[in-house]
């Protein structure tokens, strides 16, 4: 992907030309009309963005990245200084790449791709958004290829996901949407470490009831239960490789190792005796 520099609200200079491309940009405190036919992703790495079009708004901060829909209208406002990476894509080669995703016959392709829908989400929640951020940070080279397949890919996961949500706005389901990716993310970044259903509710900005019961309508699970899948999963690994029941159930915040073996048995279908 060609990077092109602005260090200004006049915009980039020379035009692009071609449909994939980066910009790096270091802007002050400023408004300016953004517009662009291709699908965008915003991502921050320092100061903070207001995005307002004529339906949404939304505040981007670092950790975060602005999935936008093509040719949707923003303004961007920057209260001081902010400086961020942009990334543009054919959407013909995105919604080619989703057609292949979806399609059970890679060469036929599928024509119901699902409609983009501006979202703002976690870096850290997908692997689009992590390599994004590897190479905003100059860690990465940016091959349009991979970052438009990831994108694909990750759009048809959002899809599906709100299409267990019973909101009948549209903003309405893509805020709660997003929310509950945020939600997903601070679980998954917690590892071992214990969770409460208030940390949840914070991170996100969720009431419990709604955290609750969104949570498992898309991801199948209460939030602490998925929490606790995933230390499952971790303690698998650890009992593979010989250490001993009693110190992973201690590890892992278990207070019995009956405790910890029930929950093994359930998440696993078996002892963990017998995968040591």
């Amino acid at each position: 992907m060609t990077p092109y520099l602005i260090n200004s609200y006049e915009g980039i200079g020379p035009k692009p030309t071609s449909s994939d491309y980066l910009v790096r940009s270091s802007l002050n405190q400023g408004r300016a009309q953004i517009h662009s036919a291709n699908f965008s992703a915003k991502l921050l790495l320092t100061g903070s963005e207001t995005y307002t079009s004529a339906s949404n708004r939304f505040a981007l901060g670092s950790g975060q990245f602005l999935l936008t829909a093509p040719s949707e209208s923003f303004e961007l406002t920057i209260e001081s200084y902010a400086k961020g990476c942009c990334f543009y894509f054919d959407p013909n080669r995105v919604s080619r790449l989703m057609s292949e995703v979806l399609s059970e016959d890679i060469e036929g392709g599928s024509d119901d791709v699902p409609d983009v829908k501006t979202i703002r989400l976690p870096i850290r929640g997908s692997q689009v958004g992590l390599l994004m951020q590897a190479v905003a940070n100059n860690r990465l080279d940016a091959d349009a290829d991979v970052l438009a397949t990831y994108l694909a890919e990750h759009i048809i996961y959002l899809a599906n996901l709100s299409a267990n949500l019973p909101c009948k706005r549209a903003s309405t389901r893509q805020e709660l949407l997003a929310r509950l990716e945020v939600a997903r993310t601070y679980i998954v970044d917690s590892g071992s470490h214990h969770l409460s259903l208030t940390d949840i509710e914070q991170a996100s900005c969720l009431s419990r009831f709604h955290l609750i019961r969104s949570f498992t309508n898309i991801y199948g699970v209460p939030p602490l239960r998925f929490h606790q899948n995933l230390k499952l999963d971790i303690a698998k690994k650890q009992i593979k490789a010989g250490v001993p029941q009693t110190v992973v159930a201690e590890e892992l915040g278990f207070s019995t190792v009956s405790s910890f073996s029930r929950a093994y048995r359930r998440r696993h279908g078996y002892s963990p005796s017998e995968d040591q």
